[in-house]
């Protein structure tokens, strides 16, 4: 399975009690050799974090604000690097597009952490592929405990040509409206 990483960091944690044994090993599983993408959002120099995978600089979007208010922070979990910045949006939305062009079955990595809101419900919004929702009203501190807290999201779809056509399927179901004109899939964050 090819793997999509992106990131949209969205906040930050500040002194709570928190098991911290139950955060250490968040990050692993993502085998670096099957990664075809991987960007830091927000984030104007690329990164590469302590398993090796590394992350470009932040590209391939449309409309947001980036900002690094997770800098200023710190974090208690090991290779928080990646959730300090963020691409976010005052408007309605903002985009990503994957470079992802073959036929295949594909895991697109989501990685969320609150750096700015401090309590539920400040920061809801809907992921989109095309016209079908991904993930619908996620809350990145709600899903986390807690702001500067990692919540990560692994949603697995596939290409596939049928008829000529390059379709895409999520929950083994056809997604519409999913390519730009450069045949990238589009990504759309929407407030919740």
């Amino acid at each position: 399975m090819k793997i999509i990483s992106a990131l949209s960091v969205l906040g930050a944690f500040v002194g709570a009690s928190v098991d911290r044994s139950a955060l250490y090993d968040y990050y692993k599983g993502i085998n670096k050799d099957e990664l075809i993408w991987a960007v830091n959002c927000g984030s104007e120099k690329p990164l590469i974090d302590k398993d090796g995978v590394e992350w470009q600089a932040d590209s391939n979007y449309e409309g947001g604000i980036k900002s690094s208010e997770g800098n200023n922070h710190r974090w208690i979990v090991p290779n928080a690097d990646i959730y300090h910045s963020e691409r976010w949006s005052k408007s309605a939305k903002f985009s990503y597009f994957l470079p992802v062009y073959n036929e295949g079955h594909y895991t697109l990595v989501l990685k969320f952490s609150e750096i700015y809101f401090d309590e539920p419900g400040e920061k809801v919004f809907n992921v989109y592929m095309g016209d079908s929702i991904l993930l619908h009203n996620l809350d990145p501190v709600e899903s986390a405990g807690s702001k500067m807290l990692p919540h990560d999201e692994f949603l697995e779809f596939e290409i596939r040509i049928v008829s000529g056509q390059k379709k895409v399927y999520f929950g083994g179901n056809e997604m519409r409206n999913v390519f730009d004109k450069t045949n990238r899939i589009k990504l759309e964050f929407r407030k919740g």
